[in-house]
């Protein structure tokens, strides 16, 4: 199957469409907001921060609006792991970047997991048929569920770990390019 072909997708957040906090950044968020709770009275200087300091990966934005245009806001869903306050902060980035407005996206399509693994369930429960992300250990969950796994800009890292196990299975691409072209 190729990417033209796919008509239900979910992507990861971090590091397929925004660039991870650094250590720094979230000891700033966490001084803003200490609580986990949309209702902080500092919530208005958490989107003032992530406007200012969250940064959107080379092409992103376009992509995904392209994902969207293809096959329909309803078939397309971010599937990601993050907890506590994590969660909101990703929610946050989507709204202080547009992702709703620009790229078409849901807000009702973001589904949060605890796990790597459970993004598997996920997809199987959503019928998803391509699955984007920068983990090898979640795309190995996902491999007799997800017809097309997208390896997006592995680290060397992810690399050395799950690259004998993923050789043949996944599409490995650089970035947004690639599947905006195959589109």
């Amino acid at each position: 199957m190729g990417i033209r072909e796919v008509r239900r997708w979910s992507i990861d957040f971090g590091k397929v469409l925004v660039e991870n906090l650094s250590q720094e950044q979230q000891k700033i968020v966490a001084r803003i907001c200490p609580k986990a709770s949309d209702s902080h009275p500092n919530f208005m200087a958490l989107d003032n921060y992530l406007r200012l300091t969250s940064l959107i990966i080379p092409e992103a934005m376009h992509g995904l609006y392209m994902l969207i245009k293809r096959v329909g806001s309803d078939n397309v869903w971010i599937v990601s792991h993050a907890s506590g306050m994590e969660r909101i902060v990703n929610r946050r980035i989507f709204a202080v970047h547009f992702f709703w407005e620009i790229a078409g996206m849901r807000p009702e399509n973001i589904i949060f997991v605890d796990h790597f693994a459970e993004k598997a369930g996920v997809c199987r429960s959503l019928g998803i048929g391509g699955h984007i992300d920068d983990r090898g250990e979640a795309l190995v969950h996902m491999r007799d569920i997800v017809p097309l796994r997208v390896w997006f800009n592995p680290s060397t890292r992810d690399l050395q770990r799950w690259e004998n196990t993923l050789a043949g299975t996944t599409l490995r691409i650089s970035g947004w390019r690639e599947i905006i072209e195959a589109l």
